[in-house]
């Protein structure tokens, strides 16, 4: 088995340009923020640090990934698995041969159709707007009128 690990950015020019004019804006200031302090020890460390974090900010703009690519010398395995438990015995929605044990279904089979789906909306009575949905879902309206009537 061969592997390769590679560090790889995912960059656009403007990610690029961003993240360059980000480090050099924030250099700048850190430069005149640690002059401004006299050159002092404690001020330049922290200077570096607050240069550090904007140069990780820029890094991660450009949308590093660590890559593992793990490539097999042996050819892949195929694995068929058969189930003869009793479970397997049971009949499905369909008819099933009894030699292949593959389910087809019959033509006889009724389908879902949308006028199947669809037809206790069609068969309620009609509200005087012409809906069915609204006829249907009148009951519920006048349920929730009355429960706020409660309160």
């Amino acid at each position: 088995m061969t592997a390769a690990h590679a560090l790889r950015f995912f960059t656009t020019p403007w990610t690029i340009a961003l993240s360059l004019a980000l480090v050099a804006a924030t250099a700048a200031v850190c430069l005149v923020a640690w002059r401004r302090s006299g050159f002092a020890r404690g001020q330049g460390l922290l200077e570096l640090v607050r240069l550090m974090i904007a140069g990780l900010v820029a890094l991660l703009l450009n949308q590093p990934e660590w890559v593992k690519e793990y490539r097999s010398d042996a050819k892949p395995v195929i694995a068929v698995l058969h189930d003869a438990s009793p479970s397997m015995d049971t009949r499905d929605v369909g008819t099933t041969t009894p030699l292949a044990g593959v389910t087809t279904y019959s033509a006889s089979a009724p389908t879902p159709t949308p006028r199947r789906i669809f037809s206790p909306f069609l068969e309620s009575p009609v509200s005087p707007s012409g809906s069915a949905i609204v006829a249907r879902l009148m009951p519920f309206t006048q349920r929730l009128c009355w429960l706020r009537r409660q309160k």
